[in-house]
């Protein structure tokens, strides 16, 4: 058996490259062979590791950035050093967002 990585099609052993295998898809006539949709799957899984791989870098930039400014610093926009970590946490983030949402509201009623 040989592949044609150029077209990735594969062919049984000692057919030319001339013409691919003719093989019948279950129901789908334009189905990719299998070797495509494996090296698909495997490019979006390689893609989305590089950008985890990214997005926890830059995550830990910012972390670091914070872990050195004084806690007077931190306070002034509204932080404590135990609230570096859930800095990313989605739940924190609402937490802080319906808060601020509060204190303006309460300061409109005034």
């Amino acid at each position: 058996m040989t592949i044609d990585f150029a077209n990735l099609e594969i062919f049984p052993a000692g057919h030319s490259v001339a013409g691919p295998v003719a093989f019948a898809p279950h129901g789908n006539a334009s189905r990719e062979p299998l070797l495509a949709r494996a090296l698909a799957a495997a490019g979006r899984g390689f893609s989305t590791l590089a950008a985890k791989i990214a997005e926890h870098a830059e995550r830990r930039l910012v972390i670091d950035e914070l872990s050195r400014l004084s806690d007077r610093e931190l306070a002034d926009i509204g932080l404590t050093r135990g609230e570096l970590a859930l800095v990313f946490d989605p739940a924190f983030a609402a937490q802080r967002e319906a808060g601020r949402t509060a204190r303006c509201l309460s300061l409109r009623a005034l």
